[in-house]
């Protein structure tokens, strides 16, 4: 078998969705000319709401609507050429009906009967003829049909016979992948009216399930201009009808609905007008909307032709060897209105579509694909708003424990802040001690050439240095050096983090540390470019404080031992990177830190109250004046790194510590400068400024749909 594909529905297009509007518009009222300025107006709309649906990985959702949108092009190409779609139970004869509308060659190729290998199987669309002649107008049909089912469609076959095993085929074959694979027929007993004869619903078997087979009956319907909606007098009663119906009915709400009861049995205590009246055909008046009521006596029974105009009968069949097809009228809810051969011809079933004008049918169409549209839209809209709400919520958190994280890595256990050391802080600290000792003390301090040459000695001078040096605590020494921050350090702290794991569970740990490597780069270029721009009048003005703190009596030994202990600590310190095996081949990256207390501690200074190296006054400077930037620098190369923003509200982001509370700063670098080594489940490109922009957009798309859609 050989399927033609045929699909451009790519929900791609809408900026190309209203060619052809004007020329309808010209045909239409003023109010249905309103609404296509408002379906035109959507092009704007629409724009905004793609963003917003793209930036939540939403794409498939655009694709629909977008789709939907376009549907309302198609009817207008598709103007002149409306689609009777002829659905119902099974057995009801759905395809008798469309029999009654074709030619006698037409009525030969369709397959009737009430045995299961006589029923309707597959969706078949029977056009005019003439609609064929037109290379242009047909392939705009067979794209329409095509992209609505998988893109492809089968025609139906001449033969009669082949034609029966193609209606059949899904029974005869159990090949549940033809069903939407429609079959397009031709017949010129039609003229300005295609019909859609739809497959039956209830059928469930191992191929394929009642609930599929509604669901393609649903996918079908866009493509019809009006329903006429078949049941018998047997089972026009059962709960399926209505089921069906409504959903027919909320696939195209505004399209005419007409209601055929066949099968009628004319020895029956009902009038035609009765049955109106009938609770169950009432229920299904009701769901359907419809226009009209129809109904058509059993021919197979006796008595049947007292109840059907006999002009009616000879119109429908003329050649009195043929099968015979339903003769159905229109039942008036007036009794004397239902006097059979009075019934007039506009009463007709078999007249509906001369009685159907072309330009009322587009425009109840296109109605219903718009109210489908703005339902669709107003589903999305209300979804976006919920996901904006969560997703601002889950990346507040995340930045939160990022935070945290980076506020971990950085403070000691007493929330003192470890300052990053450098040569360049080193020498700074000492020259600011220096100039703010007394002056008798300052000739008994290395001097800043003796301090720099300790500096530039290296790992030996160092070594040589702390021979000298008895107060130097080895184990607080060694606990400063375990909070070196590296790349594999805070990979693994990273994976352990109970807010982050779950963030970075898919990435690989070389993803992982190559992102905290190029964080550190540039952590520790900002901590040199920081410890530089100090102001050494106002670190000398805080170790003025600290030297007046330290007791007369023991001045001598923090001058001789304490603060050239110190000053050796710090250079060890200095030296964790080499002492950790980096070398210019790796190039790893390692910041050495450690809070004053800590480095007292390991000075050997510890038990000497009276020092006041680590007073408040020193301490408070260096947390404003160095750590408070490094650590917003150290936060948002972090935030970089990670797909995160650096600032997700209009205020910044505050962190607590001994001194108080204070407000991360901007940096001096720039921000997204960092190479992306992973690549989270969601990559947060929006700040507070893009989520509120959304949902600006999304009040915008929400102000403009109807309160009812």
């Amino acid at each position: 078998m050989q399927y033609i594909n045929h699909n451009k529905n790519d929900g791609q297009g809408f900026n190309s969705l209203m060619q052809g509007i004007q020329t309808l518009s010209h045909q239409l009222t003023a109010p249905d000319a309103a609404l296509f300025q408002s379906v035109n107006e959507q092009r704007v709309e629409m724009i905004g709401l793609r963003e917003a649906l793209i930036s939540f990985a939403m794409e498939e959702d655009w694709v629909q609507l977008a789709q939907a949108l376009q549907r309302i092009q198609s009817v207008v190409n598709l103007l002149n050429c409306p689609i009777l779609g002829i659905a119902g139970l099974l057995n009801s004869g759905k395809s008798s009906f469309v029999a009654s509308y074709l030619s006698a060659t037409g009525r030969r190729r369709i397959l009737r009967g009430d045995a299961s290998s006589c029923g309707t199987q597959r969706f078949v669309l029977w056009l005019p003829e003439k609609w064929r002649q037109d290379d242009a107008l047909w392939a705009e049909l067979v794209a329409q049909i095509s992209g609505l089912f998988c893109g492809r469609y089968e025609m139906l076959s001449d033969d009669s016979q082949s034609a029966h095993r193609q209606y059949n085929q899904l029974a005869a074959e159990a090949d549940q992948q033809v069903l939407d694979v429609p079959l397009i027929a031709t017949d010129p007993g039609l003229d300005n009216l295609a019909l859609l004869d739809c497959p039956d619903v209830q059928r469930s078997d191992d191929a394929l399930s009642a609930a599929k087979r509604e669901a393609f009956l649903r996918q079908a319907a866009p493509i019809c201009s009006a329903f006429l909606f078949v049941a018998t007098q047997k089972n026009i009663a059962d709960e399926k009808a209505g089921k069906v119906a409504g959903g027919l009915r909320d696939m195209m709400p505004d399209i005419p609905f007409y209601l055929v009861m066949n099968q009628v049995e004319p020895d029956t205590d009902m009038q035609p007008h009765q049955f109106l009246q009938d609770r169950y055909i009432k229920h299904l008046i009701d769901v359907l909307n419809v226009e009209h009521f129809y109904v058509a006596y059993h021919y197979r029974i006796m008595g049947w032709d007292d109840m059907t105009p006999s002009s009616l009968h000879r119109l429908i069949q003329a050649d009195d060897k043929a099968e015979r097809v339903p003769a159905a009228w229109q039942v008036s809810p007036n009794a004397e209105d239902n006097v059979v051969e009075e019934v007039p011809a506009e009463r007709y079933l078999i007249g509906l579509p001369e009685r159907l004008e072309s330009s009322y049918l587009a425009m109840s169409q296109i109605q219903s694909h718009w109210h489908r549209f703005q339902k669709q839209k107003r589903r999305l809209v209300s979804t976006l708003t919920r996901q904006v709400r969560h997703e601002r919520q889950l990346m507040q958190a995340l930045h939160q424990h990022l935070l945290d994280f980076c506020h971990q890595q950085t403070t000691d256990q007493a929330n003192n802040p470890r300052l990053p050391l450098s040569p360049e802080l080193i020498q700074k600290l000492h020259r600011g001690m220096e100039a703010g000792a007394p002056v008798y003390i300052r000739p008994l301090l290395l001097s800043g050439r003796k301090m720099q040459q300790l500096m530039s000695g290296g790992i030996g001078a160092v070594k040589r240095m702390l021979a000298h040096v008895r107060l130097i605590d080895r184990e607080a020494l060694y606990a400063i050096k375990s909070q070196a921050l590296s790349a594999q350090h805070l990979m693994e702290s990273m994976r352990d983090h109970a807010g982050l794991r779950d963030y970075v569970k898919t990435a690989s740990q070389d993803d992982l540390q190559q992102s905290w490597e190029a964080v550190l780069k540039k952590t520790d270029l900002s901590a040199i470019q920081l410890a530089g721009q100090l102001d050494d009048q106002k670190i000398a003005m805080s170790a003025s404080g600290a030297w007046k703190k330290i007791s007369p009596a023991k001045k001598a030994y923090a001058i001789v031992q304490g603060m050239l202990a110190l000053l050796v600590s710090l250079s060890v310190v200095l030296l964790i990177p080499f002492d950790f095996g980096a070398s210019a081949v790796t190039q790893a990256t390692v910041l050495a830190q450690a809070s004053l207390p800590e480095l007292v501690t390991a000075a050997g200074l510890g038990g000497m109250s009276g020092w006041g190296f680590a007073s408040t006054s020193l301490a408070r400077t260096l947390e404003k004046e160095l750590f408070v930037p490094y650590f917003s620098d150290f936060f948002h190369f972090a935030c970089d790194a990670f797909g995160l923003p650096r600032q997700i509200s209009s205020q910044p982001a505050a962190i607590c510590l001994q001194g108080g509370q204070y407000k991360l700063q901007q940096s001096e670098l720039p921000g997204q400068s960092l190479p992306i080594q992973y690549h989270p489940p969601r990559f947060w490109s929006l700040n507070q400024a893009g989520f509120d922009h959304l949902e600006q957009t999304i009040r915008q798309v929400d102000a403009l749909l109807p309160e009812k859609a």
